[in-house]
């Protein structure tokens, strides 16, 4: 997911609802529309550089990682903001949703570098709807399954420590459903 939304090449998330729950605009789990969410990413410290690096930009280093679930927002690269969150059926997606989701066709096969190897083989379409398909499928998302789409926008950091009113560091919040009594806080994704 994360390259995908490193080269703006997708503007909507498809988050599955458990099984139980009927979703609604009102209780998704990430947030309501105007929120920033960052994205987790496998990352660690460098302490001689004090800076952060993320895996997906440095594969080649193979021991010291930490999950991305403990990544502090100071740490992400990837914001994003909420601009609406819609309902919806797989079996209601089309090619258009398709394409928003990240899923591109370039000559012969899919292009989506977020994939997991694993999952790669069973989709090389040439249509990104069937390859989206395929991709749920290998994902066990059944065809009744419902999904909040969050409409997104990615921000620079900057914009978002703006947007936090935080100007020096952004507070480690890793909350995932929305607090009125943390208004311009962010949301771990």
């Amino acid at each position: 997911m994360a390259n995908t939304l490193v080269f703006n090449h997708r503007s909507e998330l498809r988050i599955p609802a458990p099984d139980g729950i009927i979703p609604t605009a009102n209780n998704c789990p990430h947030g309501s529309p105007g929120d920033l969410l960052y994205l987790g990413e496998t990352y660690q410290f460098n302490p001689h550089t004090e800076t952060y690096i993320h895996k997906a930009c440095h594969p080649q280093i193979k021991f010291g990682w930490q999950q991305s679930q403990h990544m502090p927002p100071e740490a992400a690269r990837i914001w994003l903001k909420v601009k609406t969150i819609t309902i919806q059926t797989l079996e209601q997606v089309n090619r258009f949703d398709a394409h928003n989701e990240g899923f591109h066709t370039s000559g012969r096969f899919l292009r989506r570098s977020d994939i997991p190897d694993a999952l790669r083989h069973g989709i090389q379409h040439r249509d990104a709807l069937k390859a989206f398909h395929a991709y749920c499928e290998q994902l066990g998302w059944p065809r009744n399954c419902q999904f909040w789409v969050l409409g997104i926008q990615r921000i620079s950091k900057h914009h978002a420590q703006t947007m936090c009113g935080i100007h020096n560091e952004l507070t480690n919040t890793r909350q995932r459903k929305p607090n009125p009594s943390r208004d311009n806080q962010p949301l771990y994704y």
